[in-house]
């Protein structure tokens, strides 16, 4: 958001389109993931807001973990938890 003297100012909480647009979805989306409580937000009467913070974190809870990560994690338990019946 650009204020009075032309700097941008960045505002914690976000109407319906300015959320949209944040997260990169439609309106009609985000109203359809409001409506199924799929993201976070506060409504003031029938009006919509969201908190970035709170889409930022929605945004990024659902990370997909490379093949290393996984390979890493599947030493770390194989070591951990040594197999029943092997000698």
């Amino acid at each position: 958001m650009k204020n009075d003297n032309g700097t941008v100012t960045i505002t914690e909480v976000l109407n319906l389109n300015q959320a949209a647009e944040y997260v990169s979805l439609s309106k009609s989306a985000i109203y359809k993931k409001t409506s199924e409580r799929n993201i976070p937000h506060f409504k003031q009467g029938k009006k919509l807001y969201f908190k970035r913070s709170e889409l930022d974190e929605w945004l990024t809870h659902k990370r997909i973990s490379t093949h290393a990560e996984i390979e890493q994690l599947a030493s770390e338990y194989i070591r951990r938890k040594p197999w029943k019946g092997m000698r």
